[in-house]
């Protein structure tokens, strides 16, 4: 097995389809949790396991994992698998209003790797050796 470090989300940060978690919004089970890798025209299949998860205080709090893979995965990104979500929808914008959803309480359920290949793009898998 390869172990890797990545940052799964960062909790207070909007990303570009309207989605939030709040800060502290985040729980996460007993782990390992499961891995998946997903090229951008085929279903995901299992790729391995989340060994650790904690929170990093950051401009905005990173959620940091160490995950296990049992071949190089160099994916661009990371998408989260939540469970038993709480959220609201909210208004954002000024002059330019539009709906969007905070998630003010999710359960960790895994992760899906989401790449084009198996190429380095832009490195959120950081080699990791314990």
């Amino acid at each position: 097995m390869i172990t890797y470090r990545t940052m799964l989300c960062r909790e207070g940060e909007w990303t570009p389809d309207g989605r939030q978690i709040a800060p502290g919004a985040l729980t996460w089970p007993r782990l390992p949790l499961p891995l998946a890798y997903q090229e951008r025209t085929r279903y995901p299949q299992a790729a391995g396991v989340i060994t650790q998860v904690w929170r990093r205080a950051a401009q905005r709090d990173e959620i940091l994992a160490i995950v296990e893979a049992a071949e190089p995965i160099y994916p661009p990104v990371v998408a989260i698998d939540l469970s038993a979500m709480v959220a609201r929808e909210v208004t954002r914008g000024w002059i330019r209003r539009r709906k969007a959803i905070v998630i003010e309480d999710a359960r960790l359920a895994g992760a899906t790797l989401i790449g084009s290949g198996r190429i380095l793009d832009w490195g959120i898998l950081e080699p990791h050796d314990g």
